[in-house]
């Protein structure tokens, strides 16, 4: 019966061993699941900061969309302004050279005139 009883106190030395071991195991997998709960908790956190800076972005890229229209109006009035400039100066110099023919014009009269005396 001694060595039943031996058979026996082995058999439940290895099963304290086992359930240490099961137990060590079980407070080791606790530890890595509430580290990654808190893993978990920071990925959300992160995650929520990228979406408030992608929110903040769109607006931002809003605005500038608006800036954008609104200059290339801008640079539109700008363009048909220098158009409306040009014709300005084109007249000038057409007036000029009337100008130019009618000082002439008079320069031979006077001249003529001067002749007559």
């Amino acid at each position: 019966m001694s060595e039943r009883l031996e058979r026996v106190e082995a058999i439940l030395e290895v099963l304290a061993q086992q359930t240490l071991a099961n137990a060590q195991a079980t407070a080791r997998n606790t530890e890595a699941i509430e580290r990654l709960f808190a893993a978990t908790a920071q990925n959300t956190e992160a995650i929520g900061q990228a979406f408030a800076a992608i929110g903040q972005n769109a607006e931002a890229i809003g605005r500038v969309s608006t800036v954008t229209v609104q200059n290339t109006e801008a640079i539109g009035q700008v363009f048909a302004a220098i158009a409306q400039t040009r014709e300005s100066i084109a007249e000038l110099r057409a007036s000029i050279a009337e100008l130019r023919q009618v000082v002439e014009q008079q320069n031979r009269a006077i001249t003529y005139l001067m002749s007559q005396d």
